[in-house]
């Protein structure tokens, strides 16, 4: 899977992908950093990021529609989305339509999600959050890309 954490301030991701068949490569990031106009068309503000764990095929379509949402979006399955705005508020998701605010101060999707919000606990920032999972679970690795607001 992967793990993606977030404090008020910045969301981290690793960089590790899993195909079915069970070979683990480096891709170049499971965030996007959403346009100025299509955050606040979509989500009433000026910045927002999102980070996936999941489905990667379902992410590339989420990609796609982010760059141009006036189309139809597309059917969120097997995917888990956490967002973060230029207001410092941590959202997590399943789906386009359901946004849940996160009240704690960080949070964590994914399979190093327990791992990274005890990092978070303990004083650590999303980077080094993922690093830390990263270390102890085999879903989670091969680097870290991180996006500040």
């Amino acid at each position: 899977m992967t793990t993606i954490a977030a404090n008020k301030t910045s969301i981290a991701c690793d960089l590790q992908f899993t195909h079915t068949g069970g070979i683990k490569f480096r891709g170049a990031t499971k965030i996007v950093e959403l346009t100025p106009e299509v955050a606040e068309k979509l989500f009433g503000c000026k910045k927002a990021i999102i980070g996936f764990c999941g489905n990667a095929d379902i992410w590339g379509e989420l990609v796609g529609w982010f760059n141009s949402p006036d189309n139809k979006p597309p059917r969120c399955k097997d995917i888990e989305l956490l967002m973060l705005t230029d207001e410092g508020k941590i959202y997590h998701g399943t789906t386009l339509a359901n946004w849940m605010e996160i009240k704690e101060p960080y949070f964590a999707i994914g399979s190093g999600m327990h791992l990274a919000i005890a990092a978070m606990a303990a004083g650590s920032d999303p980077k080094k959050a993922i690093q830390i999972a990263s270390k102890h679970d085999p879903n989670t690795g091969m680097g870290v890309k991180t996006y500040k607001l």
